[in-house]
């Protein structure tokens, strides 16, 4: 497991596990929504680095690639559109951003 698998996985866990701590300190309320997303979140992120894991192929990466694009394009209108939500959605876009660039790399 990469450097970039590794960092997705904690992440995952995080987000996963304690959803109540890690979004008051993203400057965003830990209401039920924000709470049952990040935790779906955090399940995808886990179960993303563990296949990426498992299969380090060309084709795991490309659609790992296409989902981290996906989600960078939806945290970006959650942050044009929810002010609450913002700082998280960037943090994702960002994370996502860099998981891609990773993934580039490792396919050329």
């Amino acid at each position: 497991m990469g450097l970039a698998d590794l960092s997705r996985a904690v992440w995952g866990v995080a987000l996963l596990c304690a959803p109540r701590r890690l979004l008051p300190t993203l400057r965003t309320p830990a209401d039920t929504s924000a709470v049952t997303t990040a935790r779906v979140l955090g399940a995808r992120h886990l179960l993303q680095a563990l296949a990426t894991a498992v299969r380090p192929t060309r084709t795991v990466r490309v659609l790992g690639m296409a989902v981290d694009g996906t989600h960078a394009l939806t945290a970006i209108v959650v942050a044009t559109c929810d002010r609450r939500r913002q700082v998280p959605a960037l943090i994702e876009t960002g994370l996502a951003a860099a998981w891609i660039a990773t993934a580039w790399r490792q396919t050329r």
